[in-house]
């Protein structure tokens, strides 16, 4: 028969006791019912248990009579009362007997007095059958279970025979199904059997019990909290015959918090288990009893809710409910935006509704903005978006945000932008606003993409102060009219006029006007000085700042037009017709400007500010005109610095176009301007030079080089595990310099460990492996492995120790000894040992780590990685010691490297190798706890695992004294 948890948790109970023993059978000494005597209650020997109940069997009594037998005898002495009880149930042929005849005495007892019952209860629960009573008790009326129960209390009862019953009857409600036969005790079998016979009934008999509980002064709370060891499986049975008998959730989890945190868990446990959803959970708690809530949210969190479940779940809810459970998730230390964070991973729809359920509890949509902007501002956007969707308005976020944290405007502004609000509604917002957010708003639509073009033409149709307050907000980030007039270069001359009165509004000059023109292209000027004159500009003024020129050849192009504009109109004219496909004019331009006595470094100084192509084509035209190229470079290192690294970008960019030699200006850039290094790369990276050709031209240089590059192709997106895989190709002295370019950049060991584990295990072990010949580094790599994960660290010690040189197979004799104990467990072809001297710096860094991670291992006598036992150099090592290392072996080949730092951490505990031994040679009183584990082998830490197997050897095989008590475990391991 099928018995569940409960009943076999209560079996344990009975079993203990004595009357599960006791109750199913019949020894040959007892008379069977057809021996006829003239003995009375009075004749019978009440010396003993045994005599009473032989006797007691002679009567042939029938069942109605055994009350008044009790009765005679107890007028005789309590104690011959008590002794004929207990004879009964020790000579009773079977549990059926028992129960009948007991259901009997009950009966009778609850009628007759307080003394009947007494010598009824003590007589039960001194044979060991206090949940035979509590199931005889369920079934009396109430009137009568109430001053039984309270008692069987007072005279000792336990309650937790009460849950343990209540949690066999549950096992009833929740399956109908038959016990299996052999698995429990006599009197839970009976109990489930007879059970299952009158499920009806059964709810009767639960709710008598809590009744007869209550009315002794007990509470629920005070069964449930005795049931601290109940398996889920019985706390799942409780609850449900606890339900059944009347008990909502909201009863359960207040008289669990009356019980402790544990019993909360366990009984939410419980409730999940029946069925109950979290959201029932959590809405029935919030309508019964929602002082509570906080509790059951902690009890759901320790049972593997997450926080994401539980939101998910109370957004089902009515509104204000949900309310209460964000209330009850801050009042838990939980988070503005943790709780954000956790909706948003459970659907946008909920996130919409938390946001309206913190505004209902007080928070301000300021508070929230500043909540996500300092806490995670990767947030925004669906912040931004939730508020829109319950109704909040761009205005009222706007204003909010003005009251928020220091640029919060700017944030919104570009969140709202980005999910879709329109340019026109945030520059109306910005158009009366206060000039400082005017300008945030202002420069998020710039953050967001929108370009000067974008801006200009939708606000075309707008009030002046509209367009007026964009182009104020554009000067704020640090555009120019200059470099807005280039911006708007084609745009419609009603668009380009509308800028041009809003810039003359805020005081851009004539003169400002005149220069930025003549900085344009002939068409573009032209169509600023129309737009300009429909701005209410002077024709006059605009003459009196520009001049112009005719050319009837380009030469004399150039040499007119030089004086009158300028180099800038010059080149721009010829770069116009570089872009029109005419290239042979840019050359001749540039002759030209030689000819006319300027200075090619001038053409330099205007290519420097304008595009890519630009450039390229002066750096182009720069070789075909005869200069050479270390010119150039010269020219670009003697900028001010911030020009320079700008213009060494673009040669970078030049250079992978151009096909020009890589290395080259590599050397000359290591040799002559170090710092133009790392614009260098990022210039020839964007043109898209290969990451791999890079670091082949780059890791033979210094260090100092090395790491400029790094961190530039870091700052560019390039990871560090990039990095690794494309050295990993060459290893050797390249990945050495690699890391000490990496070190150099300020990269931590945790980082480039990081990287190293997310590459891949054969990455991993060549970053070790030149961690090893760099020596220096070695601690911090290790300390960095076992802080990113157990897993790394046992491949980085493995990878090291596997290095040296020194190990050999185990011998013959060794084989044959450890096959005694771990049979065929462990492939003994794979051991090998190692001796080195603690002066190697690997051993010693290994060492100095288990050191500083609590463990003993300058001290140790040995210590495993993988497959490899590392010894002290000069030190045998003894067939105990050996055994006890293969238990590392068998660990590592069980978990993975994982055991190692398992091992470590069992170094620094109190009883690192104590297992519960008083003899460290041989294990000797160590017996009772190998007991209490029951076979268990995870139930010790490794190192204690590790002196079971050696002390099973040394009693075995060495002392050849008793080792039972270690053979279960020795058998777990060879079983593996």
């Amino acid at each position: 028969m099928y018995l569940a948890p409960a009943a076999r948790l209560m079996y344990r109970y009975t079993a203990s006791t004595g009357l599960a023993d006791a109750l199913p059978r019949r020894t040959s000494a007892m008379p069977t019912a057809t021996v006829t005597s003239d003995l009375t209650i009075a004749d019978i020997n009440y010396r003993s248990i045994s005599s009473a109940g032989n006797d007691f069997r002679t009567l042939n009594l029938d069942r109605a009579e055994l009350g008044a037998a009790v009765s005679e005898a107890l007028a005789l002495s309590s104690t011959r009362a008590h002794r004929l009880v207990r004879g009964m149930i020790a000579t009773a042929a079977d549990i059926d007997q028992t129960a009948d005849e007991m259901t009997a005495l009950v009966e009778w007892s609850a009628r007759a007095g307080a003394d009947e019952r007494s010598v009824v209860i003590d007589a039960m629960r001194t044979s060991g059958g206090d949940v035979l009573l509590i199931d005889r008790l369920a079934r009396l009326p109430r009137t009568e279970a109430r001053p039984f129960m309270a008692e069987f209390l007072a005279s000792g009862g336990r309650k937790l025979d009460i849950a343990n019953w209540l949690a066999a009857v549950g096992s009833v409600f929740r399956e109908h199904g038959t016990p299996d036969p052999g698995v429990s005790g006599g009197v839970i079998d009976w109990v489930v059997d007879t059970a299952e016979d009158a499920v009806d009934a059964l709810g009767e008999a639960v709710e008598s019990v809590v009744d007869a509980l209550v009315a002794a002064g007990e509470s629920i709370a005070d069964v449930i909290s005795e049931i601290i060891r109940f398996t889920d499986e019985q706390m799942a049975n409780l609850v449900e015959a606890l339900i059944q008998a009347g008990q909502t959730i909201g009863d359960l989890i207040v008289d669990a918090v009356e019980a402790g945190i544990a019993i909360v868990t366990k009984t939410v446990r419980a409730l999940i288990d029946l069925g109950r959803t979290v959201a029932e959970v959590i809405g029935t708690v919030l309508t019964e009893v929602a002082g509570v809530i906080i509790d059951t949210i902690n009890a759901l969190r320790s049972i593997g809710e997450s926080f994401i479940d539980i939101i998910e779940a109370a957004a089902t809810l009515v509104a204000s409910a949900f309310s209460q459970v964000v209330q009850a998730l801050l009042d838990i230390g939980r988070s503005v935006v943790a709780i954000l964070g956790d909706a948003l991973a459970a659907a946008a729809s909920i996130l919409a509704s938390t946001v309206q359920a913190l505004l209902d509890i007080g928070r301000s949509i300021a508070t929230l903005i500043t909540d996500v902007l300092t806490g995670r501002a990767s947030l925004l956007d669906a912040l931004t978006q939730a508020l829109r969707d319950i109704g909040q308005s761009v205005v009222t976020l706007l204003d909010e945000a003005v009251t928020a944290v220091t640029g919060a405007v700017r944030s919104i502004a570009a969140s709202l932008a980005r999910i879709g609000t329109t340019i026109v509604d945030l520059a109306e917002w910005a158009a009366s606003a206060a000039i400082e957010f005017s300008r945030q708003v202002i420069a998020a639509l710039v953050d967001v993409g929108n370009t000067v073009v974008d801006l200009v033409t939708s606000l075309a149709q707008r009030a002046l102060r509209v367009m007026t307050a964009v182009v104020d907000g554009l000067y704020a980030i640090g555009q120019t009219f200059a470099g807005l007039v280039a911006d708007l270069a084609g745009i419609a001359r009603d668009l380009l006029s509308k800028f041009l009165e809003a810039a003359f509004a805020l005081g851009t000059t004539i003169i400002e006007f005149v220069g930025a023109t003549v900085a344009t292209t002939y068409d573009l000027a032209k169509d600023l000085i129309e737009a300009a004159l429909d701005a209410g500009a002077a024709l006059a003024d605009l003459l009196i700042e520009a001049a112009t020129g005719t050319y009837f050849v380009l030469r004399r192009m150039v040499f007119g037009v030089l004086d009158a504009v300028g180099l800038g109109e010059v080149m721009r004219w010829a770069l116009g017709q570089l872009e029109a496909g005419v290239t042979a004019v840019f050359r001749e331009v540039v002759l030209a400007l030689r000819f006319a006595g300027q200075q090619l470094t001038a053409v330099l100084d205007w290519a420097e500010d304008q595009t890519a192509q630009a450039f390229d084509a002066v750096v182009d035209a720069w070789e075909s005109v005869g200069e050479d190229l270390v010119d150039l470079y010269d020219w670009a290192s003697s900028l001010a610095l911030d020009q320079a690294l700008a213009v060494w970008e673009r040669i970078g960019a030049a250079t992978m176009r151009l096909h020009n030699s890589v290395s080259y200006i590599l050397n000359y850039l290591e040799n002559d301007f170090l710092p133009g290094a790392r614009r260098f790369v990022r210039g020839l990276m964007a043109a898209g030079y290969v990451l791999a050709d890079l670091m082949a031209r780059v890791l033979s240089r210094s260090v100092e080089f090395v790491a400029d590059v790094v961190n530039e192709l870091l700052e560019l997106g390039v990871t560090v595990a990039d990095l690794l895989v494309d050295v990993a190709t060459d290893p050797g002295s390249a990945m050495d310099r690699l890391l000490e370019g990496l070190i150099a950049a300020g990269q931590t060991w945790t980082a480039i460990m990081t990287a190293a584990e997310a590459a891949g295990d054969d990455i991993a072990a060549e970053v070790v492996l030149s961690a090893g010949r760099l020596e220096g580094p070695l601690r911090e790599m290790l300390d960095a492995a076992w802080e990113i994960s157990g897993g790394l660290l046992g491949l980085v010690i493995a990878q090291l120790l596997n290095s040296l040189a020194t190990y050999r197979p185990l011998t013959a004799a060794e084989k044959t000894e450890a096959t005694r104990v771990f049979a065929d467990s462990i492939d003994l072809d794979l051991v090998s040992i190692s001796q080195e001297s603690l002066d190697n710096t690997i051993i010693f860094e290994v060492q100095a780590l288990f050191q500083r991670l609590g463990g003993d291992a300058a001290n140790a006598r040995a210590f495993v990685t993988g497959t490899l036992i590392n010894m002290k150099a000069g030190e045998g090592i003894t067939i105990e010691t050996l055994i006890h290392e293969l238990t590392h072996v068998w660990q590592n080949f069980e978990t993975g490297p994982m055991y190692l730092v398992e091992a470590i951490h069992a170094q620094s505990t109190p009883d690192s190798y104590n297992y519960g031994y008083t003899d460290a040679d041989n294990g000797e009183g160590a017996q009772a706890e190998l007991i209490a584990a029951n076979g268990d082998f995870e139930a010790f830490n490794r190192e204690q695992q590790g002196d079971m197997m050696e002390h099973y050897y040394r009693r075995e095989f060495v002392e050849l004294i008793d080792a039972t008590e270690w053979e279960p475990y020795v058998e777990v391991v060879r079983a593996a």
